[in-house]
């Protein structure tokens, strides 16, 4: 009689899977990186972080980038990255515990705005006195936020709405190839153990083999299909 090895199942596709589904917030890990001491990790996701809509949390994706900046010695970048979150949100505050070095480039970058913004204001023209009432600008027309090129160029915006979709619809696909997978796993080896009973006839233990045999290579198929959809997700997440 031939023996019939158990099929082996294969864990790869769900950590795949895993992986995709298991996001965190840019901003958040970028901040737990950095509290890690995992700083080319935390600029990677800080840099994705200042994609957001919200000006709070852009600015304070700044203000890390600025830390993680002062920790590779770079001050001009770090006071660069502060003048950004600064120009965002003003009463912006650095974590507690910051060495007194970076406190003096942070409260450097706040102290250059200020005079900024008072050479602006000594520098307006002033209205003539009996000219009519001047309309003020829309929120859309004022200048660009104060940034160092090389952060607003590499950073990336957040995923569209559409990405998300089909990059959730491709994680769903993998879960269902998965389960699928692993229910042809547990079946092929109820079959093989069925095959080797000694009070089957040999025909009826050759049937339970090639039964056992065929649903295992199912179930590979499909973990391979899993494996597939979930890269597909995760590259669908990452690139659009």
């Amino acid at each position: 009689m031939l023996k019939l090895a158990p099929p082996r199942l294969s864990l790869v596709p769900l950590l795949l899977l895993a992986s995709t589904l298991a996001r965190a917030d840019s901003l958040d890990l970028g901040k737990r990186l950095y509290h890690q001491f995992d700083y080319d990790g935390a600029r990677v996701a800080l840099l994705r972080a200042t994609g957001y809509a919200d000006e709070g949390r852009r600015a304070e994706a700044y203000l890390y980038l600025g830390l993680v900046a002062t920790v590779a010695a770079d001050d001009e970048d770090a006071l660069q990255a502060f003048r950004t979150a600064l120009t965002l949100r003003a009463e912006l505050r650095l974590p507690a515990g910051t060495s007194p070095k970076v406190v003096q480039i942070f409260e450097r970058a706040r102290a250059d705005l200020l005079r900024e913004l008072r050479r602006g204001q000594a520098a307006a023209p002033r209205a003539p006195r009996q000219a009519p009432r001047a309309v003020s600008a829309a929120p859309w027309a004022a200048a660009p936020p104060i940034g160092p090129p090389s952060i607003a160029e590499a950073v990336k915006p957040p995923p569209s709405r559409v990405s998300r979709w089909v990059a959730a619809g491709l994680a769903v696909g993998a879960v269902a190839a998965g389960g699928a997978g692993l229910f042809e796993g547990a079946a092929a080896k109820t079959s093989a153990a069925g095959a080797y009973q000694t009070d089957y006839f040999q025909s009826d233990s050759l049937r339970d083999q090639a039964l056992a045999q065929g649903r295992a290579r199912t179930a590979n198929e499909l973990f391979a299909g899993a494996a597939l959809l979930a890269l597909a997700g995760l590259g669908v997440f990452l690139v659009w």
